[in-house]
């Protein structure tokens, strides 16, 4: 329901967006960043890009799929998914393996 209301109402969807999804991103953003000045992620990397992306692998499978995130072959589709941005995002894609 909350995303229905989101999309129908741009005012909506920017206030949930600065009071909600944009400081759940703050962690994320720093781990990143910590990855990014080791060395273990690409300099020219957008990060908040990259945020984007890897949530959109969960968002999709919950909403647009409709999947279970416990269940198992969901699981494997995200890890999967999560591998292939992975790889794209590092330093150097031959470890780009992270499990």
């Amino acid at each position: 329901a909350r995303m229905a209301l989101v999309m129908q109402n741009p005012e909506l969807q920017r206030a949930y967006w600065t009071s909600h999804v944009r400081r759940r991103r703050v962690s994320f953003l720093a781990a990143l960043a910590v990855a990014q000045q080791r060395g273990d992620l690409r300099d020219d990397l957008d990060l908040e890009a990259c945020i984007d992306l890897i949530n959109g692998v969960f968002y999709y499978q919950a909403v647009v799929r409709g999947a279970n995130m416990g269940d198992p072959d969901t699981l494997v589709r995200c890890r999967e998914a999560f591998e292939v941005a992975w790889r794209g995002m590092s330093a150097d894609p031959s470890e780009g393996d992270v499990r």
